[in-house]
C-alpha cells in the first residue's frame, strides 16, 4: 500500500470518527446508538461478562426501569423450550466484546455506571462500527488487488463504499446492527479464499473457513457468499477442478467454518 492510500485510508477513518463524534457523543444522543435490532445483538455481552445470565432476567431492569424511553423500548427476547433467550445471533456480540470490555474498564475508571449500558457501552459500540468498517474497506482493497485492480481503482472503491453506499449510515447511524460487520467478514471471507485460490495454503483456507463460521453466526443468510466462489477464478468452471484437486483439504476444514 503506497503513502498515498494510507493518507486515504487515514483521511477516511477521521471523517467517520469526527461525524460519529458530532452526531453520538454528545448530549443524550449516545442513548440512541444501541436501539431496536441492535439491542438485540448486544445483549450478549452484559448478560455474559456483568449479569452470568444468558436468560436476560436484567432486562425489565434496565429497558423497562432504569433506560426506559418509549421511543426506543424494544423486547429482544422470545421463548423457546421453557427458556427465555435472544432472538439475535451472536456473531455481531463475538466481535464487539473486545470494545466491551474496553468500555468496561473505562466505566469504572471514570466512576460510571458499570450496569452495561451507561455511557462508554454504547460509545464504544459505535467505535466498533467504525473500526470493523475500516478494516472491512482495507479487506475490500487487498482483495481487488489480488485480483489485479489498479491501485488506484481500487482505493476509489474504498472512497465509493464509504461514502457513497448505505455503509455511512450503517457505521454513523446504526453501528450496532449487522450490517458493518457482514461487510468486514465477507471481504475478508473474498481475500481470504481468492489467497487460498492462489497459493493454496492450508492455513489460509482454515482462516477462510473460520471466517465463513463467523459469517453464519453474524446473520445466516450471509453464508449464502460460498455461491459465489466459483466467481473468484477466471474461468469460473475451474473451480470443479480445483474443488476436485484440494476435496480432501476442504472437507475437514468445513468443520470450522
Amino acid at each position: 500500500m503506497s503513502k498515498k492510500i494510507k493518507i486515504i485510508f487515514v483521511l477516511i477513518g477521521l471523517v467517520l470518527v469526527w461525524v460519529s463524534s458530532n452526531l453520538n457523543f454528545g448530549r443524550k444522543n449516545w442513548q440512541y446508538i444501541v436501539e431496536a435490532d441492535a439491542k438485540g445483538y448486544y445483549a450478549y455481552l452484559p448478560a455474559i461478562f456483568i449479569y452470568q445470565d444468558l436468560n436476560f432476567g436484567f432486562f425489565d431492569q434496565i429497558e423497562k426501569e432504569k433506560y426506559y424511553n418509549v421511543n426506543t423500548f424494544y423486547d429482544y427476547r422470545i421463548g423457546w423450550k421453557n427458556k427465555v433467550i435472544d432472538k439475535y445471533y451472536i456473531g455481531v456480540a463475538v466481535a464487539q466484546s473486545p470494545f466491551f470490555l474496553m468500555a468496561h474498564g473505562l466505566t469504572h475508571a471514570t466512576g460510571k455506571d458499570p450496569d452495561g449500558y451507561s455511557y462508554w457501552y454504547p460509545v464504544f459500540v459505535n467505535i466498533a462500527a467504525i473500526f470493523y468498517g475500516m478494516l472491512g474497506l482495507f479487506a475490500l482493497y487487498k482483495w481487488l488487488r489480488l485480483k489485479n485492480i489498479s491501485e488506484n481503482n481500487a482505493a476509489w472503491a474504498m472512497v465509493i463504499c464509504a461514502f457513497g453506499t448505505h455503509l455511512f449510515y450503517y457505521i454513523i447511524g446504526e453501528g450496532g446492527m449487522s450490517h458493518v460487520y457482514s461487510f468486514f467478514w465477507i471481504n475478508m471471507w473474498l481475500w481470504s479464499t481468492t489467497l487460498f485460490v492462489q497459493q493454496c495454503s492450508n492455513k489460509i483456507l482454515l482462516l477462510s473457513m473460520f471466517i465463513l463460521g463467523m459469517i453464519t453466526i453474524t446473520r445466516p443468510v450471509n453464508a449464502l457468499i460460498i455461491a459465489a466462489f466459483p466467481l473468484l477464478f477466471e474461468n469460473p468452471r475451474d473451480s470443479i477442478a480445483f474443488v476436485k484437486k484440494h476435496l480432501f483439504a476442504l472437507l475437514p476444514s468445513l468443520t470450522l467454518g
